[in-house]
């Protein structure tokens, strides 16, 4: 790995004399990422990959996810840093200390300030930390500290007016004390190892050891080695002697050393002096002052600016070219020709030859828009917004001018170019290309086209594809036909790649068929090809035979076998983030064996397919809260959590130690042996509501295809709510059989209660229907009643029309009788008429009758009106009986209209009003 990372840096050393200016990807991080202050004045790592840094405002802590801040206790800038054996010791301004983790993953400090107070000078500040066995040297400007960490006794090992800096070379320590020389720490003391006069005139930065040899670094980037109390083989790796070096690290695997300047950022050399990266504000880096340079774990560089941190990726695959100025504008086409790298962009064309570390220059007449370049024979051509120009032997001509010109495709065999044109398509029989004539019948743009079998196929974004015949003699095409069996839009692309014809969209990646003249999807590429992202449909052929396509997480390079024509698929995972390439006119192009480039918007990328990452990332949760309506309260993720029922919400956050941009971290999850999660860049994960009981959750992260090989592990348990609880169950069991017992007894007491209730129910069935025989034998009574009243009443009827027609008969012989002469028998038979028409009998039987039949009438009347005389209680009873005046008149021997007066008499002593009808009012009674 080791091995392969030095020739990788050593070929970007070269590759970057050659080409001048790729650099390998680096990412910024400006204090609102970190929230915390701009000046990091030193970094160190812990055996957990976790980052450090000593930051104005504090210790700063990167876990890869997360950044978390913890002031100093005494609001002082942290000046130093350094892990030692799980504890972050840090110096300040009068205070040294340590940090260590407590059981929810925080930071705690200790200070140990009270066993030093005593030996501290006014205003010390601490500015390096090291150490060496049971011991931790605190630096600063006056003095050198040792912390004996059995005994936890703190020792003063030498006071000095203007100590510089402390350095650890193995197991020795060296100081510099300006003004008097470089020294060594021997027997808990300084003592001098050379005091020349290079050592007393200029700051040491750095001291290493590199074979056996000890190699001094000054401000001023000279580098010496030490010999005895001389300076020897002094080499100045810095020619300028204004890029003033502050701080600096050796990186013995590259055999180089990284220089970070005051004022031109950082410089990566040999020690010859040789060879260099240089990466500074120009092409990128937020600050040109480093304060700290430190080499992490995994093999790449954290810088700690005056203004942020950054972070570079060397042990990286991929460099990068940034054009920070803005002239190129973004890249459409790139290719190698006659040892010079051109690029087609949205500004012209542009060329660079290596060896020329100048900057891309452009190509005289070229400018505006470039679609692609292409070699065909030994020229190069570049396909223009404003036609094709041909480049040879550094002359450029305009060899077709008539319209935009998208791309080209040769057919070696008829010795014919083809080039899409924005009105069509146009072919020259020559490779020279003297002349184009117009494919005629087809005047719509082929940005996107193939020809093949005397057909020519386009994709046209929003009209379709076109299937047309042509005549290798004749220039025209016909038989143009749609083909509708597969989707053409914007993102859609066309391309040959050998003799299959190949079709993209958004649903995957088709091959055509000649026999059946119908695309059918590959699903083994559409697979590989989808599984990334859709990203564009773009595809490209470089000139090493490899299919290229664009997915949002990768690369795909598809190449074909050497036996056989089967397709070898690989992947790199450099994101359409990372690419920042312009959708639908993604490029890729050769640049040598196996090293492409990639065109962006800011410029391009090179990629080794040779080097593949092959460490495995790391994962660890970092920290577990538990949150609910009063707070939120961190949890201790050494040991299983518990949390009470209602507290049932959990925030997991976890990281891995890849910081590469290119090459970005991805998570996944389960809880309980479920399903893992979908892949996800989010570092932290929060369960809601989760009901009682145990749970396991596990978490893996994956980088350039390879996956954690262990999850991250944290196991916890959501208690049950009481009235779930143990004890609960037992207080429900008694209660269950206490209840048991109650509903036994109360259905006992129930069906002894029903019991007396059917008795009662059957006796009151009883006393209904004998109260129902009663009802029935009244109402046989009151039938008979009725009936007999009902006789009665007729008896009367009959009784009172028996002695209305009697009268009427007696008044009719009066009436004759008074005619007849008088005679005795004259007399008599008068005598005999009113003797039987003013007899009393017939009333007295009529009011017998009349009594049975209405009992209660003449108790009611006389009751209401007591002043009423037997004559008017016999017109009632006549009138109740429903008699008119007429019928009325003969019973009471007077005329109709004597019946009427006493009508109106009766009225007046009822005192009745004149709209009572005095018949309905007696009768109603």
């Amino acid at each position: 790995m080791r091995s392969q990372l030095h020739r990788l840096i050593i070929c970007l050393l070269i590759f970057s004399q050659g080409f001048s200016q790729e650099l390998p990807p680096f990412e910024n991080f400006d204090s609102t990422v970190y929230s915390a202050g701009n000046q990091n004045w030193a970094i160190s790592q812990d055996e957990n990959g976790n980052l450090y840094f000593a930051n104005e405002q504090g210790l700063l802590r990167f876990n890869g996810a997360q950044w978390e801040l913890y002031p100093m206790p005494n609001g002082s800038i942290a000046r130093s840093v350094y892990c030692h054996d799980g504890r972050i010791y840090t110096g300040c301004y009068m205070d040294i200390g340590y940090w260590e983790n407590n059981n929810s993953g925080s930071l705690v400090y200790t200070s140990l300030k009270p066993k030093i107070e005593s030996l501290l000078q006014e205003d010390e500040q601490f500015w390096k930390i090291l150490s060496i066995d049971e011991f931790i040297l605190f630096q600063s400007l006056s003095g050198i500290y040792s912390f004996n960490l059995e005994t936890e006794n703190i020792e003063l090992i030498t006071r000095e007016s203007n100590i510089w800096k402390l350095f650890k070379v193995e197991d020795n320590f060296y100081y510099q004390v300006l003004g008097e020389g470089l020294f060594q720490i021997s027997n808990k003391k300084g003592a001098l190892v050379s005091d020349s006069e290079l050592l007393k005139s200029k700051s040491v930065v750095h001291i290493f050891n590199k074979s056996d040899k000890i190699y001094l670094l000054f401000k001023d980037g000279q580098l010496g080695i030490l010999n005895n109390q001389e300076i020897l083989d002094s080499v100045q790796i810095i020619p300028n002697k204004e890029f003033q070096v502050y701080s600096a690290t050796y990186i013995e695997t590259l055999d180089m050393i990284a220089l970070g300047t005051i004022q031109n950022g950082l410089i990566l050399k040999d020690l010859e002096g040789d060879h260099n990266i240089q990466i500074n504000k120009k092409n990128g880096l937020d600050n040109n002052t480093l304060l700290s340079v430190f080499y992490a774990k995994d093999g790449n560089l954290w810088l700690g600016l005056d203004n942020g941190i950054s972070y570079i990726d060397l042990d990286s695959s991929v460099t990068q070219f940034v054009d920070q100025e803005g002239v190129l504008g973004t890249v459409y086409a790139s290719i190698v020709y006659d040892d010079q790298l051109y690029l087609g962009t949205n500004q012209g064309l542009f060329v660079r030859t290596q060896g020329d570390d100048a900057y891309f220059s452009l190509v005289p007449d070229i400018s505006g828009q470039v679609w692609s370049l292409s070699v065909i024979g030994n020229t190069l051509y570049c396909h223009h917004d404003a036609g094709m120009f041909a480049i040879s032997k550094g002359k450029v001509a305009n060899v077709f001018n008539q319209t935009g010109v998208w791309e080209s495709w040769v057919d070696h065999d008829s010795k014919t170019v083809y080039i899409g044109c924005y009105d069509g398509v146009y072919r020259s029989t020559d490779l020279s290309m003297t002349a184009f004539e117009k494919l005629e019948g087809f005047n719509i743009s082929a940005k996107d086209f193939v020809v093949m079998d005397n057909q020519i196929f386009v994709s046209h974004e929003y009209k379709g594809l076109y299937q047309m015949d042509f005549d290798q003699h004749l220039n025209t095409v016909d038989n143009i036909s749609l083909i509708d069996d597969v989707r053409i839009d914007k993102t859609s692309d066309l391309k040959r790649f050998g003799d299959v014809l190949f079709l993209t969209n958004r649903d995957g990646i088709f091959r055509y068929d000649a026999k059946s003249k119908q695309f059918s999807k590959d699903e083994k590429l559409s697979q590989e090809f989808l599984s990334g992202g859709f990203e564009s449909g773009k595809m490209n052929v470089t000139s090493d035979d490899a299919l290229w396509f664009f997915s949002q997480k990768e690369l795909l390079k598809v190449t074909r076998g050497n036996i056989d024509d089967n397709l070898n698929v690989s992947s790199f995972n450099i994101d359409s983030r990372a690419r920042d390439d312009m959708s639908g006119y993604e490029n890729v192009s050769l640049l040598e064996q196996d090293k492409y480039l990639i065109g962006t918007t800011f410029g391009y990328i090179t990629l080794d397919t040779k080097y593949q990452n092959t460490t495995e990332p790391s994962i660890k949760i970092n920290q577990v809260k538990k949150f609910y309506n009063n707070g939120v309260e961190n949890l201790d993720v050494s040991q299983a959590g518990i949390l009470p029922h209602d507290q049932n919400n959990i925030y997991i956050e976890y990281s891995s130690d890849s910081y590469n941009p290119l090459r970005p971290v991805l998570y996944q999850y389960r809880l309980n042996q479920e399903t893992w999660s979908k892949w996800d860049s989010k570092p932290q994960v929060t369960f809601n509501k989760l009901n009682h009981g145990d749970y396991e959750f596990e978490v893996r992260s994956m980088v350039d295809s390879q996956i954690s090989s262990e999850p991250a592990i944290y196991t916890f348990e959501i208690l049950r709510p009481f009235y779930l609880s143990y004890t609960a169950q037992i207080i429900y069991v008694l209660l269950l059989i206490a209840t048991g017992y109650a509903i036994h007894l109360t259905y006992k007491w129930y069906y002894r209660r029903q019991k007396d209730r059917e008795a009662k129910r059957h006796q009151k069935e009883l006393e209904v229907l004998s109260l129902q025989n009663e009802n029935e034998l009244i109402q046989m009574r009151n039938e008979k009643l009725r009936s007999e009243n009902e006789f009665r009443s007729k008896e009367l009827a009959v009784a009172t029309m028996g002695t209305i027609r009697k009268n009427e008969l007696l008044n009719e012989v009066q009436s004759i009788a008074q005619k007849l002469p008088d005679s005795p028998p004259a007399r008599e038979l008068r005598k005999m008429v009113k003797k039987n028409l003013t007899s009393k009998k017939d009333w007295i039987s009529f009011e017998e009758a009349f009594n049975n039949a209405d009992k209660d009438f003449f108790k009611k009347i006389k009751a209401k009106h007591p002043s009423l005389t037997p004559g008017d209680l016999r017109l009632c009873v006549y009138l109740r009986l429903n008699l008119s005046s007429k019928e009325i008149a003969p019973l009471l021997h007077i005329s109709p209209r004597s019946v009427e007066i006493k009508r109106y008499r009766l009225r007046k002593k009822m005192e009745l009003d004149k709209e009572t009808n005095l018949s309905d009012y007696i009768i109603s009674m």
